[in-house]
């Protein structure tokens, strides 16, 4: 059964980066819980969202390639430990906690 769908984002024609930061720009005005369904024409978002979701700690429920299409379905996750930075002083880059 597919789960509900609270969010499409229809990336086809766009290459790398602009899926990953599309889809990071999107996720972070949903709720926790709430499933977004991408879809790309770009072949490296196969990697590309895998790791993003490993990095930001959602879920990524399904990815599925018909033809040229690839979709995602991502489900925005609540993970405190990832939810803030710091300030490394020795040379002033943000860095994750």
């Amino acid at each position: 059964m597919m789960p509900l769908i609270n969010r499409e984002l229809d990336l086809r024609g766009f290459s790398e980066p602009v899926p990953v930061m599309e889809t990071q720009r999107t996720i972070e005005h949903l709720q926790y819980g709430d499933i977004l369904l991408v879809t790309t024409t770009d072949p490296r978002t196969l990697r590309d969202l895998d790791a993003f979701c490993n990095l930001t700690g959602n879920t990524l429920l399904q990815s599925t390639q018909e033809d040229n299409e690839y979709s995602f379905l991502i489900r925005k996750q609540h993970n405190p430990a990832r939810q803030g930075t710091s300030r490394d002083s020795a040379c002033g880059n943000t860095i994750a906690p």
